[in-house]
This record gives C-alpha cells, sequence and structure tokens, in this order.
C-alpha cells in the first residue's frame, strides 16, 4: 500500500448515481469551493434548489413542453418577495442540454 497523502482539511464528496427530479444549484461553484454534478444540474424536472452564500431559494421553469420554455422564475422566501421574479431566456449551456432531448422532456412531463 501506499502512503496516506489526503489533506485533513479537505473532504471528497461522490456524486449522485443518477437523474434526481429536483435539481441543486450553488453560488459556491462559481466560488470554485465545490462541483455539482451532471445529475444534480439537469433534474427530471424542471426545478433547481439554489443555495446563496446565506440560505436556499428554488429556481424552475413554467412551462410543460421543450418549445415554450421562454422563462424561469426564482422564489427566494427569506426575501421576502412581494414581486414574480422572471428571467428571460436564452437558457444557461447546461440547461439547453438538459431540455433539449424530447426523450428527456418524456421523463419530466410526470412533474408538472
Amino acid at each position: 500500500g501506499g502512503k496516506d497523502t489526503r489533506d485533513d482539511d479537505v473532504i471528497v464528496l461522490r456524486g449522485i448515481p443518477r437523474q434526481n427530479p429536483v435539481g441543486f444549484l450553488t453560488l459556491f461553484e462559481a466560488y470554485e469551493y465545490v462541483e455539482v454534478g451532471d445529475f444534480l444540474k439537469n433534474p427530471k424536472c424542471p426545478i433547481w434548489v439554489v443555495c446563496s452564500e446565506s440560505h436556499y431559494s428554488v429556481l424552475f421553469a413554467s412551462s410543460n413542453t421543450t418549445e415554450d420554455i421562454r422563462e424561469l422564475f426564482y422564489y427566494d422566501e427569506l426575501a421576502e418577495q412581494s414581486e414574480e421574479i422572471r428571467y428571460a431566456l436564452p437558457l444557461p449551456r447546461f440547461l439547453l442540454r438538459s431540455f433539449s432531448s424530447s426523450a428527456a422532456w418524456a421523463s419530466r412531463k410526470a412533474c408538472i
């Protein structure tokens, strides 16, 4: 056997083995503190839990067909949000991949 050279301050997390119904996105990935895998970025349903520096919120699509996806909605309970927050498309590349396949979308219809 070899010598264990792991840093005691590092924790290696393993990814999930399959696509989840709901996804996960985090601001900490932009800071390069964590990497979110494709199964969480591309969930079966167009719903993502979003982790910011201080709390969680939710991002979701309003449509049930690939052709109709034109916007995403964002909800943040902690911000005492009083108005609807919509994000117009184009979608980020990883979301476009998620919605591009009709077979992938067919599995999402049960979510809506």
